[in-house]
């Protein structure tokens, strides 16, 4: 009789459970020399981890033919963390290794069909959006485009996102879901879902989503802040349909940047926390992540709650649960509970009335603070 499998917790380290015994009851051996690349932990057992194993073993012979001195460029970066004032960096910032990138993401050994690296654009997502729109036959997904710089970023809401040249990490994946249309809203939670895990396995942060779209790490001095509580912000995504069959989903992350690079309170770096990776690495695993949940996801017909990612959503997510102030669509303001995500990833608030409402789309604060309410 065989022993049974226990499924890793979505904030386990990946490969932790499920993909260590499945590998070892079919004879795989798991290859980790490749951290940017994430163990699947959801049940597709033979084909999810075959391929991964693969890819694991295929990017880490790309990194060891690299050559030395661009490793060693980057191993020269660094960021000084000071308890007792801001940090401070007076490294050089190095731009983007772009065939390095190419190499990791693009067919056979990645999982995308085309990887577009460029020095500077305006907007990763307005740029990515445009091209598909004009030329639909260059860009098949899934497909990346990545920003070494962005001049004019943009979060959910048209809020501007800049960032310091060669400190973060911007961008746009071009996607078919290949579900109906109403279950798109799933996108931008899988991709924060994707990311979470990635950023968890490459740099141990606490690594939690705000929803629908933020990336968060706890506050490193552990003090609330008003919409925030002891979160700040280390990354945001952002989905825009292109067509009736394609997305663009958008995922920016503050990789560099030093405490007088942020912009404001709310936001954070992992520099901050002493856990800066090398951009092309993020990258490479976060965006491999999402392709594949986006797998798991399509095998079910977009249905997320039967490909058992609802609940992983909801196991990352922090607003589940917290008292909230969300304003929706037309200005209009309601505070009350988050309690859990609809089957379409729609935010449910139980109010002050006791009413539960679907929130589709909104700006949602976090009422943790004293005296917010």
């Amino acid at each position: 009789m065989s022993t049974p499998l226990t499924r890793a917790s979505p904030l386990e380290p990946p490969g932790s459970t499920l993909a260590s015994q499945l590998a070892a009851r079919r004879g795989v051996r798991v290859v980790t020399g490749f951290v940017g690349l994430v163990a699947p932990t959801s049940a597709r057992p033979r084909r999810a981890l075959r391929m991964w194993a693969l890819r694991s073993a295929q990017a880490s012979a790309v990194l060891r033919a690299r050559p030395r001195r661009v490793l060693r460029t980057h191993a020269t970066r660094r960021t000084n963390v000071r308890k007792d004032g801001p940090m401070t960096s007076d490294a050089p910032r190095e731009p983007l290794d772009a065939q390095l990138l190419r190499d990791l993401l693009r067919a056979p050994v990645g999982v995308l069909h085309r990887v577009d690296v460029r020095a500077e654009v305006t907007s990763t997502n307005t740029v990515l959006v445009a091209e598909a729109r004009e030329a639909p036959h260059a860009w098949p997904p899934p497909s990346l485009l990545v920003a070494d710089h962005q001049t004019a970023g943009r979060g959910r809401l048209d809020r501007a996102w800049q960032t310091p040249p060669h400190t973060a990490l911007t961008a746009s994946l071009l996607v078919a879901p290949g579900t109906p249309r109403q279950t798109w809203g799933w996108l931008p939670l899988l991709a924060g879902l994707a990311a979470a895990r990635t950023l968890r396995s490459m740099t141990a942060l606490d690594v939690r989503t705000k929803w629908p779209n933020d990336l968060l790490v706890p506050a490193p001095d552990g003090s609330d802040l008003l919409g925030w509580g002891p979160w700040r912000k280390v990354g945001g995504i952002l989905a825009e349909v292109v067509d009736d069959e394609r997305v663009v989903v958008g995922l920016g992350v503050n990789v560099d940047q030093v405490a007088d690079e942020l912009p404001v309170a709310s936001a954070s770096s992992l520099a901050a926390h002493g856990a800066s990776q090398r951009r092309e690495m993020l990258v490479a695993g976060m965006e491999t992540s999402f392709v594949e949940v986006l797998e798991l996801w399509r095998e079910h017909a977009g249905d997320a709650v039967a490909a058992g990612l609802a609940e992983e959503v909801t196991a990352v997510c922090v607003t589940v649960g917290t008292d909230v102030r969300v304003t929706a669509a037309g200005g209009r303001e309601l505070r009350g509970t988050a309690v859990g995500l609809d089957d379409d990833g729609a935010l449910l608030v139980r109010t002050t009335a006791g009413e539960v409402e679907r929130i589709v789309s909104g700006d949602v604060q976090h009422l943790r603070v004293i005296g917010a309410e």
